[in-house]
């Protein structure tokens, strides 16, 4: 079956740079707002690596913080990867009914035409200067939300919903993603 294909991959993938299911994972990019980073922590956390952390800001902010990066890292010793997926993280069509439903495009392509029932929680309310938002931002943005209820996120590009969809994780939702089909 293409999901233990799938899991045979990873293994080999992760195992191979020295990744163990029990290592910490700090993912980071060079700019929040395009939603690389949130989709490789909802991946991460998708193919079921229990402990990812989300590196907020910038390169700029993390040198002057003293980070340093390097050209050349060191490589790490092959190693055995295994995880339990979290199949839960990701909804198919069939599975929107009775959710609360998240489109997290801007105002104007949900105007345009969105999933019938969902609310529009455009990415960028969610977006602070570097990353997430405040707290209390993310309460207000969220408030119409039931957080006892579970919730999906969608957009036409990943990022976009996966932005939104890190931001509810964060604030404890039960939350998983919706790819759409066929969008450009």
């Amino acid at each position: 079956s293409s999901s233990a294909a799938s899991d045979v991959y990873k293994r080999q993938l992760f195992g191979a740079v020295g990744i163990k299911e029990d290592d910490l994972l700090v993912i980071y990019g060079d700019s929040f707002v395009n939603g690389y980073d949130t989709f490789a922590f909802w991946v991460m956390k998708y193919l079921g690596h229990e402990d990812v952390a989300l590196l907020e800001g910038n390169r700029g902010g993390r040198e002057a913080a003293g980070l340093k990066f390097v050209a050349n890292p060191t490589p790490k010793a092959a190693e055995t990867y295994t995880s339990d997926p979290a199949l839960d993280l990701l909804t198919t069509a069939d599975q929107l009914a009775g959710y609360q439903v998240v489109d997290a495009r801007s105002p104007a392509e949900y105007a345009a035409g969105h999933l019938g029932g969902a609310i529009n929680i455009d990415y960028s309310k969610v977006m602070g200067a570097n990353g997430l938002a405040s707290a209390q931002a993310l309460s207000q943005t969220f408030s119409g939300l039931d957080k006892n209820q579970p919730v999906i996120v969608y957009s036409s590009k990943g990022g976009q919903a996966s932005i939104v969809w890190y931001a509810l994780y964060m604030q404890g939702y039960q939350v998983s993603l919706y790819i759409l089909e066929n969008q450009s």
